[in-house]
This record gives structure tokens, C-alpha cells and sequence, in this order.
């Protein structure tokens, strides 16, 4: 067999044109191989075959592409044929994901197989021209659905995993992986044309979208399992978003494929691609020099696979690098071995996780006693605050009516050696202070005027309340009634020695006390000493306040009593 060819540029030349053509305007095909790459003509091929045999041969023509667009056959001995990815399937003479058609050679006879190739994108494929018997036709079948089988169930051994593994652990690795699996497995199965083949044999403009459908979301996949895994927004921000731009360009390229732009595959949805893969593998790269390690390094050798297995598909085509190999071996090999140190890395990303969570159970017990721990000492400390809120004035920090109310209760029943007493603190005119001068200056008396009470009573180590308003209590201890008379003699001092410095001024205050003494011993009710010591503060108003009175007795604990 020996095969050549021949451009025509308009397009124009019919099949009797081509076959009156001298030999001498035929070009020989290396290695049987056609690869034009980009071109706006359609080119023909001649394929010349022998019998030198003295009986009949059957011989199968193969055109080894599952994705050029247009492949017409002219032969008298199969007849005339329309085949390629742009015309249904079922037109081809045999049902073959490359298109292939039989021939039968008479003994020592010749014939000249005429093949007209075009396309609707300007880019045709990388076409070996084979001639087999039909036991090496079936060989070759065989051998190929083997190694296809093999390819396609690996990935989908990989893809079960992942989905396994993203479903259990929800991890966002897992998900853009298994996600890059299904892509890879989509496109591959409708590149080989088993799409074609099996699933919309009469529909080839479908066939067509899904082709360029899979591989943009083939590349789109890869970058986010990328951009996920190497953690790019974080580490490298720029490079984010330099991907999100080429990314939605991909897309933009992708439509202008689906809707029939001349070329829009090899001037940019190819590019852009390539671009996308090549700046991930430098990220990848990056990567491993920054951070060395077992899982850096793995990406870093699976990563680059991909962008081989691209570009030597179109460098070939364009017969940049010729390669005498079937690309489409090539592919799955690359593609296998990436998929499975990919594959690794998401198993070692899984065992280390695995092995942080028996680590983290076995620190379970002991966390959750030190948490438990933890929580009831803030119980404890919540507890005490809500405590001393509940019994506290909110306005002046003063114990409230409430303590009060259990203070007097406890006087009541306390057995001491000591004298004791209740004491009742009332701020003169403190009406008028609110009348005259607003209540905000009213309560920074009040606070000024407990502040004094309460380090006053504090000095002989007792209680000091806010009972209501104006209204102030202490509960006092000392070894006799003169020292109790001491001690709250000493409190009204203080406050009317104290006056409260305003803008315009100092303000005095000044308070009445009335006093209940209880002696060591005796035993009165709390009402009744309650009673009596408001008696008594009643009685230090009346007697012009700004003094101390003790119930029982007519008369104040005050030489000089300052101007009420």
C-alpha cells in the first residue's frame, strides 16, 4: 500500500478531476500518516494497493481518527462512502469508532482508493492510513477494546473511590477530584467516538457539542482540583485570578466553537487550555520548591501529564512532533498514570485524616473533661455574677433591698458577743437637689454620696445596702453601744466633709441616721428593730437633720451639727 496526496485550496476539484492528475502532482504521505494541521482546502488522498497474490484478498481500510470531521471514499471495488464524526454513523459500511470500509483485490490486480478529507473547523486530525486482513483486523479490535477496557475501568475504579470518599468525608479535595475523574472519563469516552458509536449515532452535531462540552469541563475540573488542592486564593492571589479570567475566556471560546466560528477551537479554546494547564504545573512546581514533601512532589510529577498529553495530541496534528505512535495510546498511558498518582495523593490525604481522627477519639475522653471542667468553672463564675447582680444595686454597686431584707433576717437570729446594729441613712433634701439641678446630677449624688457610705462602713468591716431611692442601710459590729455611736457619727462626717464638686460649683451633702442598737444577747424581732431605727432616722429629720439618733434615746450623737 502505498498512500499519497494531494491540496486542493478552492475546494473545487471533483473525484474525476483528481483521478486524471499525473502522478507527478502527488506528494508521498509519511508513514502513511496525514497531518494538515490548520488549512482553509480540503486534500485528497490516493491509496494505491497491490495484489501480487495469485487468488482474491480482502483487505480492510482503516482511516485510524474517531473525530475528523469528513472523510469521503471513492473506490470501484467498495463503491462511494461518506464517513467521519459530521455524518450519522450509520452510514458507515462498518460499525467502527475509526471509519474503515472492506475492499477485495483480484488476483495480481491493482486499484486506487480516492479519499476526500475536510472539515467545518479549519483543523483536521491526525489520520494514520492502515491496511489490515481481517484476522488483524479483529487482533487489533481485541487488543484495543483490552486497553481500552483496562484504561476505562481504572478510571472507573478511581472515580467509585472518590465518590466513596467525598460522600463519607464531605472534604472539598475529595469532591474536585472525584468531579476531574468524571470529566476525564466523559471526554476520553466520547474522544475515542464510543459516544458516537453507542449513544447518538445519527445525532453528529451532538456528538460534536458533546466533544467540545467534555473538554472544557475537562480543563475547567483540573484547574479547580488544582487551584483546591494547591490552596492558589490563599497562597497565590494574583494567580487566582488571572485563572478566573482564562477560565471564564475558555468558556467564551467554548461557545464560539458550538456556534460554528471558523477556527475557534485552535485559536482559543486550545491556547487558553494549554495556558491554564501550564501556569497550574509552574504553581505546582512553586509549590514543590517551597514546600518539599511527598505530596507537593506526587502533584508535581502527575500534574504535568495533562498538558503533555494536550499538546502532543495538537503538536502532532499540526505535524510539529511527528510521532509514529497512536496519540490516542499515548493519551490513555499519560492519562493512567497521572490518574493514578492523583490517586495516591488523595489516599494519603485520606489515611492522613483518618489517622488525625483516631488520634483526635483518642484525645476525646481527656478533652471533653478538661471542656467539662472548663464549662463549670464558667458556670461558676456565671453563677456568682448573676448572684451578685441579683443582690446588687445596679446604679451605685451597693448591696440591694434584697441582701438587705436577708441581712436584717440574719441579725435577727445571730447570737454574738458583740453589739450590733442597724443602721438607716437618709440624704437630706435630696428632692430638691433633683428639682434644682436635674436628675443626672441627682444620681452622681446618689453615686458620690454611696461611694462615701460604703468605704465608711467598710473601715469598721461592715455591710453597707441601697434600700430605695435616697435611702441607705449598714449593718455595724463593735464591743459596746458607744462604739457603735462612734462608728455612725464618723459616716455622717465623712459624707458632709465630702460635698460633690460641680462645673458651677461644690454641692453639700448631708444625711440623718437613725441607729438600733442590739446588745449581746438579746432578741428582737427584724421588724422591730427595723421599726425602731426608723423611728429614730424619722426623729433625726425632725430635729433638723444632718445628726445621728438612737432609738430609745431623745437625743443625737452630734456636738456641732453642720447646717442641714
Amino acid at each position: 500500500m502505498r498512500v499519497f496526496y494531494i491540496e486542493d485550496g478552492g475546494s473545487d476539484l471533483a473525484v474525476y478531476d483528481i483521478a486524471r492528475m499525473s502522478p507527478a502532482q502527488w506528494h508521498p504521505l509519511t508513514d502513511n500518516t496525514a497531518r494538515f494541521g490548520l488549512s482553509d482546502s480540503t486534500f485528497w488522498l490516493k491509496v494505491s494497493l497491490t495484489n501480487h497474490s495469485e487468488y482474491p484478498r480482502t483487505r480492510l481500510l482503516e482511516f485510524g481518527s474517531a473525530t475528523q470531521d469528513y472523510i469521503e471514499v471513492f473506490s470501484e471495488l467498495a463503491g462511494h462512502h461518506s464517513m467521519g464524526d459530521r455524518v450519522p454513523f450509520s452510514q458507515r459500511p462498518l460499525q467502527s469508532v475509526t471509519p474503515t470500509i472492506e475492499l477485495t483485490l483480484a488476483p495480481h490486480g491493482s486499484s486506487d482508493v480516492w479519499v476526500r478529507l475536510d472539515t467545518a473547523s479549519g483543523f483536521f486530525e491526525w489520520i494514520p492510513v492502515r491496511l489490515h486482513t481481517k484476522e488483524e483486523w479483529a487482533q487489533t479490535q481485541l487488543a484495543q477494546n483490552f486497553l481500552l477496557g483496562m484504561f476505562f475501568g481504572s478510571l472507573a475504579i478511581m472515580l467509585v473511590y472518590g465518590l466513596t470518599l467525598s460522600m463519607v468525608l464531605k472534604n472539598i479535595n475529595f469532591i474536585t477530584y472525584s468531579a476531574y475523574l468524571s470529566a476525564a472519563l466523559i471526554c476520553t469516552f466520547v474522544y475515542y467516538g464510543f459516544g458516537f458509536r453507542w449513544l447518538w449515532p445519527s445525532w453528529p452535531t451532538l456528538n460534536f457539542w458533546a466533544l467540545q462540552i467534555s473538554y472544557t469541563g475537562l480543563i475547567l475540573t483540573s484547574a479547580l482540583f488544582a487551584e483546591r488542592f494547591l490552596n492558589i486564593r490563599q497562597h497565590y492571589p494574583v494567580l487566582h485570578r488571572l485563572l478566573q479570567l482564562l477560565s471564564g475566556l475558555l468558556l467564551v471560546a467554548m461557545l464560539l466553537t458550538l456556534t460554528g466560528v471558523p477556527r475557534a477551537t485552535m485559536a482559543m479554546l486550545v491556547p487558553l487550555s494549554m495556558l491554564i494547564l501550564a501556569l497550574l504545573s509552574g504553581c505546582a512546581a512553586v509549590t514543590a520548591w517551597r514546600l518539599p514533601g511527598w505530596t507537593s512532589l506526587l502533584f508535581l510529577l502527575a500534574w504535568p501529564s495533562l498538558l503533555i498529553c494536550i499538546g502532543l495530541s495538537f503538536a502532532n496534528a499540526l505535524n510539529w512532533v511527528p510521532i509514529a505512535l497512536d496519540t490516542k495510546y499515548l493519551l490513555s498511558g499519560l492519562f493512567t498514570v497521572e490518574m493514578q498518582l492523583l490517586g495516591i495523593l488523595i489516599s494519603r490525604q485520606f489515611y492522613r485524616l483518618r489517622n488525625d481522627l483516631l488520634s483526635a477519639r483518642s484525645d476525646t475522653s481527656r478533652q471533653t473533661n478538661l471542656e467539662v471542667m472548663a464549662r463549670n468553672r464558667e458556670l461558676e463564675v456565671l453563677n456568682q455574677k448573676l448572684k451578685e447582680q441579683a443582690y446588687r444595686d445596679p446604679m451605685t454597686g451597693l448591696r440591694n433591698r434584697r441582701s438587705f431584707r436577708y441581712a436584717l433576717d440574719k441579725l435577727e437570729i445571730e447570737v454574738s458577743g458583740q453589739a450590733r446594729a442597724l443602721v438607716l441613712i437618709d440624704l437630706d433634701h435630696f428632692k430638691s437637689i433633683n428639682d434644682r439641678f436635674g436628675h443626672q446630677v441627682g444620681d452622681k449624688a446618689l453615686k458620690h454620696a454611696a461611694g462615701i457610705i460604703d468605704r465608711a462602713v467598710s473601715l469598721v468591716h461592715g455591710q453597707c445596702f441601697r434600700v430605695g431611692g435616697e435611702e441607705f442601710a449598714a449593718m455595724l459590729t463593735a464591743p459596746d453601744q458607744p462604739g457603735l455611736a462612734a462608728q455612725c457619727e464618723m459616716i455622717r462626717l465623712r459624707l458632709a466633709q465630702a460635698p460633690l464638686t460641680l462645673t458651677s460649683g461644690s454641692l453639700p451633702i448631708t444625711a440623718s441616721i437613725g441607729i438600733k442598737m442590739v446588745d449581746p444577747g438579746q432578741f428582737e424581732s427584724s421588724r422591730q428593730i427595723y421599726q425602731q431605727a426608723d423611728a429614730a432616722l424619722y426623729r433625726a429629720k425632725r430635729l433638723g437633720r444632718n445628726r445621728v439618733c438612737e432609738a430609745g434615746i431623745g437625743s443625737e450623737f452630734s456636738d456641732t451639727p453642720l447646717p442641714a
